[in-house]
């Protein structure tokens, strides 16, 4: 079992050699991240993949996540899952930046390297809205128990994550009752141990 995110990127690169395969777990990763760090759940009350979210108007316009915080605004959140040597360069982010500035009020990029290129440093300087970045050490800070997660498991399950509202750890279900929301069975213990009794 991983012991922390540094051990978790390995085996995504270890099971999936395809940058693309590997950058979609990535992405399904950090959305379970998000709805259950306790950090990231005082401050989205929803979180969805791409293609999950029902306001999409088009294709691809490089928001992987978007997330609702608890005073109803929008976050566009792009992930990068790419080798921590490899410094992030402008031509990476320049669709995302381009196509967030509505409805969303807020941008994250999520990434396995902490290094990004001047001009990319340079043209987040000038951004509105703003844009905040989490790289490697970031997600290491989290509260997930990454010793908790067999990973194998985790991607054996490759199922669409909970869609539903998620607030404080519940779900609404169209029938206007209410379950408890949780990411898939394999990575539940690793993702929500760390924050029961909420």
């Amino acid at each position: 079992m991983p012991a922390s995110f540094g051990d978790v990127y390995a085996q995504l690169v270890e099971r999936f050699p395809d940058p693309r395969a590997r950058g979609r777990h990535f992405e399904r990763l950090v959305a379970d991240v998000m709805r259950t760090d306790r950090t990231f759940r005082q401050r989205f009350a929803e979180v969805w993949r791409w293609n999950e979210w029902p306001d999409r108007g088009g294709g691809d316009i490089g928001v992987d996540i978007v997330a609702r915080t608890h005073d109803d605004n929008f976050v566009a959140i792009q992930c990068k899952c790419y080798d921590p040597d490899n410094p992030i360069a402008k031509g990476h982010i320049d669709s995302f930046l381009a196509n967030t500035q509505q409805p969303f009020s807020e941008r994250l990029v999520v990434t396995t390297t902490s290094k990004w290129g001047g001009n990319a440093l340079r043209m987040l300087e000038r951004q509105q809205p703003a844009v905040q970045r989490i790289d490697l050490f970031g997600l290491e800070a989290t509260t997930i128990d990454w010793d908790a997660l067999d990973l194998n498991d985790w991607l054996g399950e490759d199922e669409p994550a909970p869609s539903g509202v998620v607030l404080m750890g519940r779900a609404s279900r169209g029938d206007g009752g209410a379950h408890r929301a949780r990411p898939p069975r394999a990575v539940y213990s690793a993702l929500w141990r760390p924050v029961r009794g909420w």
